[in-house]
C-alpha cells in the first residue's frame, strides 16, 4: 500500500492554510473584524436586554416572550449585515 504523504509534504498544501484556502491580506482582516464584531454586538444585546426594567423584556419582565426572542428575524437581520460592514471595510 503507498503510503500518503503528509500534509506539509503534499504539493497542494504549498503555500496554503486552512483546509487549502489562501486569504489576502485585506480578507484575513475582514475575517478579523467579522469575528470582533460579533461577540461584540452579542455583549451589548445581552447587556441592553439583561436590566429589570429594560424595554427589550417582555411582560413581567420576562426574556423568552421578549421583543428580542419573538422579534429574532429582526435580530438576525440586523446583525449580518452590521458585521458585513467592517469585514469589508465600507463606513
Amino acid at each position: 500500500m503507498p503510503e500518503e504523504p503528509e500534509p506539509e509534504d503534499a504539493p497542494e498544501a504549498a503555500g496554503t492554510e486552512a483546509g487549502g484556502l489562501t486569504l489576502r491580506p485585506e480578507e484575513r482582516r475582514g475575517l478579523r473584524n467579522a469575528g470582533l464584531a460579533l461577540p461584540a454586538y452579542t455583549a451589548l444585546l445581552v447587556a441592553a436586554t439583561a436590566p429589570a426594567g429594560s424595554p427589550l423584556r417582555g411582560e413581567g419582565g420576562s426574556i423568552v416572550e421578549s421583543p428580542v426572542l419573538t422579534g429574532v428575524a429582526v435580530v438576525l437581520a440586523v446583525t449580518f449585515p452590521g458585521l458585513w460592514t467592517p469585514a469589508r471595510g465600507l463606513p
